[in-house]
């Protein structure tokens, strides 16, 4: 038996380099989000394996997620509709076999159901997209980093210890 596959990322050299107000999916709120820039490695039962490079990722402060992860993608869903409903056409235009009525029966209830939890998925995403819309920019004086004094130069804010700036939620920079 194969047992427990053991494996996850390690971060080297991981340092701040963006912050900024955000929406959080996990959170379901508004909170500050830092950016940071680390040299990531897979590993495989706590041996590095696979060098990924220079990454950088977007943290909540709050839970520490990714604040727009999000587990499947809208084409995704919307391909998922379009095949269940051709599936549950299919289901309610054909007479079931003798001894397959209960499958019918199941399928002709189960793919409908199907498609309107998809579609609702889809909506529930539009709402986070206009509330993410709404997100004010980071205003305090002070680096969410590392509490330093942030300065303002020419169009952009930045700490004056750890250097991090303030990203635009909307220019979506990775």
């Amino acid at each position: 038996m194969l047992g427990v596959l053991l494996y996850g990322t390690y971060y080297f050299r991981q340092t701040c380099v963006a912050f900024r107000n955000d929406y959080c999916r996990q959170c379901r709120g508004i909170h500050v989000a830092l950016q940071y820039r680390a040299f990531e490695v897979g590993h495989m039962y706590w041996i590095p394996l696979l060098p990924k490079g220079f990454l950088k990722r977007w943290v909540c402060t709050r839970c520490g997620q990714d604040p727009h992860w999000v587990l499947t993608s809208n084409g995704v869903k919307w391909a998922g509709i379009v095949f269940l409903a051709l599936l549950a056409v299919g289901s309610w235009t054909t007479s079931p076999e003798p001894g397959e009525a209960l499958g019918t029966w199941v399928m002709r209830v189960v793919l409908p159901l199907s498609v309107y939890a998809l579609w609702r998925g889809i909506m529930k995403s539009r709402v986070v997209a206009t509330k993410t819309a709404t997100v004010p920019p980071y205003a305090e004086a002070v680096c969410p980093s590392c509490r330093s004094p942030i300065a303002t130069r020419a169009r952009t804010r930045s700490c004056t210890r750890c250097g991090a700036i303030q990203a635009d939620l909307n220019a979506r920079a990775a």
